[in-house]
């Protein structure tokens, strides 16, 4: 369990590398995947290819305008604190293969840095990443090539971001696979704590992935995340704590260096 003391919580599991993270082929090709009509009709706008791509989150009074924007029929039901989005188009070079491939490298996760505006300096998003052959967090195993993303499977891994809530399993559902497309939803399986109280229950964090070719023969990526916070809990979740990882993940999915100057939120 990780020691803070009485640090002021500045970030929590954002479901940021749980919205685009698969880690370990556990089910077949029998499973069957839906992917959710949202996830096609973005609520922002792709910005051109480029470094930094565009994302808002929405929390306190504007949660109910994210929420609506969205539109993630799945979502409807549940009691969300936090959504965010992301999107940008990823130049034609950049193959969806060589994407997948770094999706599935989980210890590299090791290496992405994130801006942190309150430091001012280049931060590890991750404190630790393993991929997991089961639900199990001592199931580790080594990183999953392409192959491994079949349409159903069910994919966990151990994620540990660099915050002040302890590490969480997360689970990931290929929801499309094709040459053209890739589609993915996860959500955490675990709860995560800050010392021993529950932060974040057993899925309260979630998102789907997409990365599409467009019409222009590059690719279109958007996500989107949903958090909720447990019980009465009240966190503050920076917005530019939120934007720099999300933008973190996708420089690394796209191969562009984590650390590129300059941070998308100083």
């Amino acid at each position: 369990m990780k020691d803070y003391g009485m640090r002021r919580l500045t970030s929590l599991r954002y479901g940021i590398a749980l919205a685009l993270i698969p880690a370990c082929l556990l089910a077949s090709g029998e499973l069957k995947a839906e992917v959710p009509a949202c996830i096609a009709a973005p609520a922002i706008e792709p910005v051109e290819a480029t470094d930094i791509p565009n994302v808002r989150v929405w929390q306190g009074n504007q949660l109910q305008e994210g929420l609506g924007l969205i539109d993630c029929a799945p979502w409807q039901s549940l009691d969300i604190d936090l959504v965010g989005a992301t999107a940008a188009k990823i130049e034609a070079e950049t193959t969806l293969e060589a994407m997948i491939q770094r999706i599935g490298d989980i210890p590299g996760y090791n290496k992405i840095r994130f801006w942190s505006f309150d430091r001012k300096q280049w931060d590890p998003l991750f404190d630790t990443a393993e991929a997991l052959s089961g639900p199990n967090p001592e199931m580790t195993r080594e990183a999953f090539p392409p192959e491994a993303f079949e349409v159903g499977a069910e994919l966990y891994m151990l994620l540990d971001e660099s915050d002040r809530v302890s590490g969480m399993v997360q689970r990931a559902t290929v929801l499309a696979h094709d040459e053209d497309r890739l589609v993915i939803e996860t959500e955490n399986v675990t709860p995560g704590k800050i010392w021993v109280i529950e932060a974040i229950a057993p899925g309260g964090t979630g998102g789907i992935v997409s990365i599409t070719r467009n019409d222009e023969g590059g690719w279109d990526y958007y996500a989107v995340t949903r958090v909720t916070y447990s019980g009465s809990s009240i966190f503050d979740i920076p917005d530019r704590a939120f934007i720099n990882r999300a933008t973190a993940f996708y420089r690394y999915t796209v191969g562009v260096p984590t650390d590129t100057e300059p941070p998308a939120a100083p």
